[in-house]
């Protein structure tokens, strides 16, 4: 619809994700997945890295064309503003356990050390626009606004709301991925080739692995 500079020569593709209970879809996100340069990984306050996600990442990344993830975590407006600390907390935990579970010099590892993770409510900002517009609330929208405030910090106007929802930061950043994307094109061909080689590498472990005198004449 509106056809931004930054956006020239990119294709944005918004997967089904992992957990869709159509296997057709769930391919279809593989497929996705694997010819991206750069993965938006979206994951809401409830899954921080946890056995699908994990799978997903060394199942699927370390094959692909991907260069670059950027970890957004979605729907904290489920939280109340004072409970964000935590939530930080518990990601940020999670994603150094799995490094340190991988080791450092894994992939995965490198890509996630250098993702920055980003909280964000597209709910939020929603309803900053409309209160920006003086359009009724629903019930559930009332509810987000009233949990959005505590002792310390009060989200209460249109522009609370919307700087709150951290989506501004969210596109500030695709926008500035967007003047490298020559040099994320780039990075792809090696990553695929990597990748390819993984493949390669594993299959004829297996087959090693299922075969006893093959495995034996090895060693």
């Amino acid at each position: 619809k509106y056809h931004h500079e930054s956006l020239q020569g990119i294709c944005i593709v918004d997967t089904p994700g992992f957990n869709d209970p159509v296997t057709s879809r769930v391919e279809a996100t593989k497929l996705a997945i694997s010819s991206c340069q750069i993965l938006l990984f979206a994951h809401d306050t409830t899954s921080h890295y946890d056995k699908v996600e994990r799978a997903m990442l060394l199942s699927q990344i370390g094959y692909s064309q991907t260069s670059k993830i950027i970890d957004i975590v979605t729907k904290i407006d489920l939280c109340r503003i004072e409970e964000w600390d935590d939530v930080v907390e518990r990601v940020s935990n999670a994603k150094a356990e799995l490094i340190t579970e991988l080791g450092e010099d894994h992939y995965i590892s490198k890509l996630l050390k250098d993702s920055p993770t980003i909280y964000v409510s597209g709910l939020m900002s929603l309803i900053g626009y409309r209160i920006r517009r003086n359009d009724r609330l629903n019930d559930y929208e009332n509810l987000v606004r009233s949990n959005m405030n505590s002792k310390e910090i009060e989200v209460i106007t249109d522009t609370d709301f919307i700087e709150t929802s951290n989506i501004n930061t969210l596109c500030e950043l695709i926008n500035n991925l967007s003047n490298q994307k020559d040099a994320f094109l780039r990075s792809s061909y090696p990553n695929e080739l990597r990748g390819e080689l993984l493949r390669v590498i594993n299959d004829y472990q297996d087959i090693i692995e299922a075969d006893t005198s093959l495995k034996n004449l090895l060693s």
